[in-house]
C-alpha cells in the first residue's frame, strides 16, 4: 500500500472513531429486517449484502419452491434461507448500520429461526442432489466493512426445530462497529463440513439496554461484589405456530377411483376444534385427529373432475393452511367387459389384468383400473347380482388352492364394496384348481388358469 492509500484508509478509520466518540447509544433499525423480496434462489434480499464465498451463489429468498422449501414465513411473505456446504463454504449477509454499535454499550437483539426439513440442492462434493437438512448455527458479527468479521457478538446452538423460534441475544461490543452481519455456520467443533440450513425471519431493532439510575442514599451501605454479565448471551423463546402438511392424496391427477383417504399431519394443535377440513369449499364435520400421532384422517368420495381439499389449523400463536387438488376421471369400460346389450344371466366376464402378490390375496395396484371397470358396470346396473369366482393353477396343493382362490375372490368383493357396491349383490366363491382352462403346468398354462371371473347371476336383483 502506498503512502497516499494508507493515509486515506487511516483517515476513514479515524473519521469513524470520531463520529462514534461522544455519541449516545440509540436504537438501531435494520433495513428490511423481515427479509421481504420476490421469492427467488441465489439472491440476497433487498437491503442486505451477500457475504458468501466467490464462486458460490448468494442465499435464497424463500419460499421459492425450487429447493422444496415450503414453510410459511413467520412475518410478512418471505424469509432468508442460508446453507452450509460440504465443501467448507457457507452463506452470510450483512448491511451498514444507520448508527454504530458503541464500544462498552450493552445491546439486545432478537431474530426468528427455524430449520427446513427439506432443502434439496446439489452436493458440492459429489455433484448429486442431497438434502441440506443438518442443523446449522447462526452467528452475528460486528465489523468495519460489509463482510468484515471483526467481533462475534453471539452464536446460537444448532437450529434443529422445524417450527419458528425466537432467539434473543445480549452483547457488549469491545469496539465500535458500523456494519452488522448474520451468518450460517457449522456446529462447533465439527470434524467435517456438512450440508445444513437455517431459515431466518423477523429481526428486531438493535436496542441499547437502558440502565436504571440508583437512588442516592445518605448512608453508604456495604454492597455485594458486582457480577459482570457475559459479553454474549443467547436465549430462545419457543413460538409454537401450528403446521399442517398433507401426505395423501397430494396433487393427484386422473384418479380412477372416487374413494380416497385423506391423511395429513397437524403439529402444535391440541384438539379437533383447532382443525378445519374443507372439501370443494364445504367444511367437513366427519374426520378424525389422533393427538399421539398428530394424524388427521378422512374418507372422501371425489366428484367427476377437479376436487379441492383444504385444511386449516390454528392455535394461540397463529394459523396455517395446506391444500391439494385431485382430479377424478371415471374409467371407461375396458374390452374385458362386454357391452350392456350382451349381458345376460350366466354371462362370464374374465378379468384379464388382475394381478395378486405371489401366494397372497393382496391385489396389486396395477389391477385397480380393471376392477374399476367392473365397478362401473355394477354401478350402471344397480339390480345386477354377480358371482366372483377365484381359480388357481395346477401347481398349488389342492387344500391351499381352495383357500387362496376364495380369499382372492373375497378381496375383489371387498374392493367393490369399498367403492360403494352393496355386498348383497356379490357372491364370492373359491374353485381352487378344479376348473382349469389348460390341463398342464407350463408357464403359459399357469397364467391362464390363475384367474378371477365375474359370472352374472341375475340382472334384475
Amino acid at each position: 500500500m502506498d503512502k497516499r492509500s494508507f493515509f486515506f484508509a487511516l483517515l476513514a478509520v479515524c473519521s469513524s472513531y470520531i463520529t462514534a466518540l461522544g455519541q449516545k447509544p440509540v436504537i438501531i433499525k435494520l433495513d428490511n429486517p423481515s427479509f421481504e423480496d420476490y421469492p427467488q434462489a441465489g439472491h440476497q434480499p433487498t437491503g442486505w449484502f451477500d457475504c458468501g464465498f466467490a464462486g458460490e451463489t448468494p442465499p435464497d429468498v424463500n419460499p421459492t419452491g425450487q429447493f422444496k422449501v415450503s414453510k410459511n414465513a413467520f412475518h410478512g411473505s418471505t424469509y432468508l434461507g442460508m446453507v452450509t456446504r460440504d465443501n467448507n463454504t457457507w452463506e452470510a449477509v450483512g448491511q451498514r448500520l444507520k448508527s454504530p454499535l458503541l464500544k462498552g454499550t450493552t445491546y439486545t437483539f432478537s431474530i426468528f429461526l427455524a430449520r427446513s426439513e427439506i432443502y434439496m440442492s446439489q452436493s458440492r462434493a459429489t455433484g448429486r442432489d442431497v438434502n441440506y437438512v443438518t442443523p446449522a448455527t447462526l452467528r452475528v458479527w460486528g465489523g468495519s466493512g460489509y463482510c468484515a468479521k471483526e467481533e462475534m457478538l453471539g452464536e446460537t446452538d444448532p437450529i434443529s426445530a422445524a417450527s419458528w423460534q425466537k432467539f434473543s441475544f445480549k452483547f457488549t461490543p469491545k469496539a465500535n462497529h458500523n456494519y452488522f452481519m448474520i451468518e450460517a455456520f457449522y456446529k462447533v467443533p465439527t470434524l467435517f463440513p456438512y450440508n445444513g440450513n437455517v431459515l431466518v425471519d423477523n429481526a428486531s431493532d438493535i436496542a441499547p439496554e437502558i440502565k436504571k439510575e440508583e437512588p442516592k442514599q445518605a448512608k453508604v451501605e456495604p454492597t455485594k461484589p458486582k457480577v459482570t454479565p457475559p459479553t454474549t448471551k443467547q436465549t430462545s423463546e419457543v413460538v409454537k405456530l401450528p403446521t399442517i402438511s398433507i401426505a395423501k392424496p397430494v396433487n393427484k391427477a386422473n384418479l380412477t377411483t372416487p374413494s380416497v383417504e385423506l391423511r395429513a399431519t397437524a403439529l402444535n394443535v391440541s384438539d379437533m376444534q383447532q382443525i378445519s377440513v374443507y372439501f370443494n369449499g364445504v367444511e367437513l364435520s366427519e374426520f378424525s385427529f389422533d393427538k399421539a400421532s398428530h394424524l388427521v384422517k378422512a374418507n372422501l368420495k371425489l366428484n367427476e373432475g377437479d376436487n379441492t381439499i383444504t385444511i386449516k389449523v390454528k392455535n394461540k400463536d397463529g394459523e396455517n393452511t395446506a391444500s391439494t387438488t385431485c382430479r377424478y376421471t371415471a374409467p371407461a369400460l375396458t374390452s374385458e367387459v362386454p357391452d350392456n346389450n350382451k349381458l345376460k344371466e350366466g354371462s362370464i366376464i374374465k378379468i384379464e389384468k388382475l394381478q395378486f402378490a405371489p401366494n397372497s390375496s393382496e391385489i396389486e395396484k396395477e389391477s385397480f383400473s380393471s376392477l374399476d371397470a367392473i365397478y362401473t358396470l355394477l354401478a350402471a346396473n344397480p339390480n345386477m347380482v354377480v358371482e366372483i369366482g377365484g381359480h388357481t393353477n395346477l401347481i398349488i396343493e389342492e387344500g391351499l388352492s381352495l383357500r387362496l382362490s376364495l380369499n382372492r375372490a373375497k378381496a375383489v368383493a371387498d374392493y367393490l364394496v369399498g367403492k360403494g357396491i352393496d355386498k348383497k349383490r356379490l357372491v364370492a366363491k373359491g374353485y381352487g384348481r378344479n376348473h382349469p382352462i389348460e390341463n398342464n403346468t407350463t408357464q403359459a398354462a399357469n397364467k391362464v388358469n390363475q384367474r378371477v371371473e365375474i359370472k352374472i347371476l341375475s340382472t334384475n336383483g
